[in-house]
């Protein structure tokens, strides 16, 4: 009798770990489609959103995911943050979320806290220099120029490359 209870204890034990294990998947699967659903929602809310365009950012998530220690869906909730800046393009999207991550990764700052700084710098190239160089960015003389230059030309995103190149530099 004591064979036959301990072994039904084992198989109770056995499948209730099951069944946490697929509630843990579950529960992943439900946060992914929300972190999906979130960057969907900033696509259409920039007039941007495009079923090819969420999925490369899906697809750039997955890969980034591969290289670092963040999750694809953390990444894409770092997105979502940067997709708040209406003066970052698709062109510059993924270099802003690689800058992001190695940004977390280097001072220790969650994805959102670096997307925040990040996209702040590329909304306004000139004004993300001091917010930047508070943070101990330094930029030369002749890269605050060209920032400047490109700003006044309405060229955004070589302003914004500047600045992303600074910031791979740095990390």
């Amino acid at each position: 009798v004591s064979l036959v209870k301990n072994g039904a204890e084992m198989i109770i034990g056995a499948v209730k770990q099951i069944g946490a294990v697929v509630m843990d998947f579950r529960d992943a699967a439900d946060d992914q489609a929300d972190a999906i659903d979130g960057v969907n929602l900033q696509l259409k809310n920039m007039g941007i959103y495009t079923d090819e365009l969420s999925q490369q950012l899906q697809d750039h998530a997955k890969a980034l995911e591969q290289v670092t220690n963040y999750s694809d869906q953390a990444i894409l909730e770092g997105d979502k943050m940067l997709l708040t800046f209406e003066n970052l393009s698709g062109e510059i999207m993924p270099r802003a979320t690689e800058a992001m991550l190695d940004m977390s990764a280097v001072i220790g700052t969650d994805l959102t806290s670096s997307a925040q700084t990040i996209g702040k710098a590329l909304q306004d190239p000139i004004n993300g220099l001091g917010l930047l160089s508070k943070q101990g960015f330094a930029f030369t003389e002749q890269q605050k120029a060209m920032i400047k230059k490109f700003v006044e030309q309405n060229d955004i995103m070589s302003a914004q490359n500047i600045i992303l190149d600074e910031l791979n530099t740095a990390y």
